[in-house]
C-alpha cells in the first residue's frame, strides 16, 4: 500500500515539474516570439526610413538645377539628374553605366577626377570642351557610405563614390565677351564725334576774330556734332529699356496704312536731299494691327533710314504691307522696306542686327553720288533697336540681300481683333489702351 502512495506522489511530482518546464519554456517562447516582432517592426521602420532618404535623395538630385553625376571607384556613372541628361544632351541608358570620361572627353578633367579620387579632396577646375567650345566649371567631391548610394539599386563595393557637378559657363563668358564689345563700341562711337568737337571748338576760337564766317562754320559742325552724340545717348536708352523689358507697351488697333504715310513724310526731305525715290505700296484693305503706335513709327522709321543711307542717288525705297499667314496659327501683319542700295553679303546677313553693326565702309564708299561718304555713318543702333521692339510685340524680323541687288528687311506684328480694346505691358502686365 505504502508503495503505490509513494508511486502517487512522485508521478503528481513528475506532473508538477513538467507542467512548470513547459510553462517556463511557453513564456520563453512568447518572449522569443515578442522579440521577434519588436526587431521585425524595428527593420521594417529602418526600411522605411530607407525608402524615405532614398525618395529624398533622388528627388533632391532631380531637382537641383545643377547638372550633377554619380560615379563608383572607378568612375562609372551611376546615376545623373535630369540637368545633366540635358547638358549631355544624351538619354540615360546612354548615361548611366559609362565611364565619365566619355562623357566629358576632355583630358584634363579626366586627370582631376582620378586625383580626387586618390586623394579623397574635392577638386575642381574650368574646361573647354574642344569637341563643342562650351565652357565648363566642374567639380569633384569624393563620398564614403558604409552601403548602397541612396536612390539607386547599385553600389561601390568600397563605399566609396565621386560626385561630378558642372556648370556651363559659355552664355556668361559670351554675356561677359558681348558686354566687353559694348563697352568698347561705345568708346569708340564716343571718341570720335568728341575729338572733332574739341578740335572744330579750337579752331572756331582762333577764326572768330580773323574770320568770323568760317568759325560760324565750325559752329555748326559743333552742333552737328553735339546732334550725333545726343542721337546716340537716346538710342542707347532706348536699346536698353527694349532688351531690359522695362519698355511698356500701350498695345491698342493700329492703322498701319496711316503710321507708314506718317513715316514716309518725316523721312521724304531726307530722301529728297540724297536723291532717293520715296514710295509706299499699300492695299486698300490692310488690316489693323495690334501695336504701340509710337513704338512702330521707331521701328520704321530706322528701317526706312537704313534703307536710305545704303541707297545710290536715283535709287528706290519703297515700303509695302501684306499679311503674312505662315508664322503660327494665327496670321500677322508683315512690312517690308525694300531698297535698290548696294546689298549686304549672305555671310553678314546674321550679324545686321548686332549693337553697332556697320556695313563695310569699302562698300558704302564704292556707292555713287555726292551722299555716298556719308551713307555709312551712323551709331550703328537702329536695326538692334528696331529687333527688340518688334519682338516686344510678340512679331519677328528678318532680311534678305544679295550684293549690288539691294535688300529687304521684313518685320510681322499680331493683327488686332474685333475685341481689342486693351494693352499689354512688355512684362506681361495689362495696361490701358
Amino acid at each position: 500500500m505504502w508503495f503505490w502512495i509513494l508511486l502517487s506522489l512522485a508521478l503528481a511530482g513528475l506532473t508538477i515539474l513538467l507542467f512548470f518546464r513547459q510553462r517556463e519554456e511557453w513564456g520563453m517562447r512568447q518572449v522569443a516570439e515578442a522579440n521577434a516582432r519588436r526587431m521585425g517592426r524595428e527593420l521594417d521602420l529602418a526600411h522605411k526610413d530607407l525608402e524615405r532618404m532614398r525618395t529624398l535623395f533622388g528627388s533632391a538630385l532631380n531637382a537641383f538645377p545643377r547638372p550633377v553625376l554619380v560615379t563608383d571607384t572607378s568612375r562609372v556613372v551611376l546615376t545623373a539628374n535630369p540637368a545633366a541628361l540635358k547638358l549631355l544632351d544624351l538619354p540615360r541608358e546612354q548615361v548611366e553605366g559609362r565611364l565619365i570620361a566619355r562623357l566629358l572627353q576632355h583630358y584634363d578633367a579626366t586627370n582631376m577626377l582620378i586625383d580626387a579620387m586618390k586623394t579623397g579632396e574635392p577638386r575642381e577646375r574650368v574646361i573647354q570642351r574642344d569637341t563643342t567650345g562650351e565652357l565648363w566649371h566642374i567639380g569633384a567631391t569624393p563620398l564614403r557610405l558604409g552601403g548602397a548610394l541612396p536612390g539607386t539599386s547599385r553600389a561601390d563595393p568600397d563605399g566609396t563614390y565621386l560626385v561630378v557637378t558642372i556648370e556651363d559657363l559659355t552664355e556668361i563668358r559670351r554675356l561677359e565677351t558681348v558686354r566687353r564689345d559694348f563697352v568698347a563700341h561705345v568708346s569708340h562711337e564716343l571718341r570720335t564725334p568728341l575729338a572733332s568737337v574739341r578740335l572744330l571748338a579750337e579752331t572756331a576760337r582762333d577764326a572768330v576774330e580773323r574770320d568770323p564766317a568760317a568759325a560760324r562754320g565750325f559752329a555748326d559742325r559743333i552742333i552737328g556734332e553735339v546732334d550725333h552724340l545726343r542721337q546716340m545717348v537716346s538710342e542707347l536708352l532706348a536699346l536698353a529699356q527694349a532688351e531690359s523689358g522695362s519698355a511698356s507697351l500701350q498695345l491698342e488697333p493700329t492703322d498701319m496704312s496711316g503710321l507708314v504715310e506718317v513715316v514716309m513724310e518725316r523721312m521724304r526731305p531726307i530722301a529728297t536731299e540724297r536723291g532717293v525715290t520715296l514710295l509706299a505700296d499699300l492695299p486698300e484693305d490692310v488690316p489693323d494691327a495690334q501695336v504701340d503706335s509710337r513704338r512702330m513709327v521707331q521701328v520704321l522709321t530706322n528701317l526706312v533710314d537704313n534703307a536710305l543711307k545704303f541707297t545710290e542717288e536715283g535709287g528706290t525705297v519703297r515700303v509695302t504691307t501684306h499679311v503674312n499667314a505662315h508664322d503660327g496659327a494665327k496670321p500677322l501683319l508683315a512690312i517690308s522696306v525694300s531698297d535698290t542700295g548696294i546689298g549686304i553679303p549672305q555671310d553678314e546677313l546674321p550679324r545686321v542686327f548686332e549693337r553697332f553693326y556697320k556695313v563695310d565702309r569699302s562698300r558704302a564708299r564704292s556707292a555713287s553720288g555726292p551722299h555716298a561718304a556719308s551713307q555709312a555713318s551712323g551709331t550703328g543702333l537702329g536695326l538692334a533697336i528696331a529687333k527688340h521692339l518688334v519682338e516686344l510685340h510678340g512679331g519677328r524680323i528678318w532680311a534678305e540681300s544679295r550684293p549690288g541687288q539691294g535688300s529687304t528687311f521684313t518685320f510681322t506684328v499680331p493683327i488686332a481683333s474685333a475685341s481689342a480694346s486693351s494693352g499689354v505691358s512688355a512684362d506681361g502686365a495689362r495696361v490701358a489702351s
